[in-house]
């Protein structure tokens, strides 16, 4: 059993690896500690509630670093963009003087000129189907919403035992199936069909499938 120091000592250790992000000295990647996060977790010797306790006093404070480093990068961020600003400025300007003095001037340390480009501004409101860029992005909610629906629709299939059967007509709280590749129709209840049949196809689309997550949840 660790001591009360060792503990300590282990989720210092553990607040360390949270809040600090270490780098390659060779490559420049982000070295990936999730391993040695889970190890140094289950190494530590504490009754679980203490442990999840800490832990989440860990989550808070990185939480709250996160949220600090969020806040200047979005500071530094804007300084970067007055700057930008200021280099277009000041660009414009010298563009207007390079044009009045010919388009060209070498000093000592650069050349400088200017250069013509064409580009293209257009309303895609007026524009015909044949001059626009359709991009396809999935539904995400439909396809969700689909996906979770498994009331029997025309065309589901189920299997019972080795047997797969189609549905083919739908009543108020019941369904006609037809078993597959074979002339033998069975009607039955709805509850029936949900409780004894495995639904195989039917609710599903092809390229897309339903990703189950356990999250943690703290009050």
């Amino acid at each position: 059993m660790a001591s009360l120091f060792e503990i300590g000592i282990n989720y210092q250790v553990l607040n360390d690896l949270m809040n600090d992000v270490s780098f390659n000295q060779d490559t420049g990647e982000v070295i990936n500690e999730d391993e040695a996060i889970a190890s140094l977790f289950e190494s530590i010797e504490d009754e679980l509630s203490n442990k999840l306790d800490s832990c989440n006093y860990v989550i808070k404070q990185n939480k709250s670093n996160a949220d600090m480093l969020r806040a200047e990068a979005k500071r530094l961020t804007s300084k970067a963009v007055a700057l930008d600003n200021k280099t277009k400025v000041l660009k414009s300007l010298m563009l207007g003087a390079l044009t009045l003095a010919g388009g060209k001037i070498k000093t000592d340390k650069f050349s400088f000129y200017t250069m013509n480009s064409k580009s293209v501004e257009a309303d895609e409101n007026e524009l015909s189907r044949e001059w626009l860029k359709i991009k396809y992005e999935a539904d995400k909610t439909k396809i969700k919403k689909a996906l979770l629906d498994s009331t029997p629709k025309i065309g589901f299939e189920y299997k019972k035992d080795e047997d797969i059967y189609i549905v083919t007509e739908l009543f108020e709280d019941q369904v006609l199936l037809q078993l597959k590749d074979k002339a033998l129709d069975l009607r039955l209840s709805l509850n029936t069909l949900l409780d004894e049949y495995e639904l195989i196809k039917g609710a599903t689309i092809d390229g897309a499938k339903i990703i189950e997550r356990t999250n943690l949840g703290v009050r």
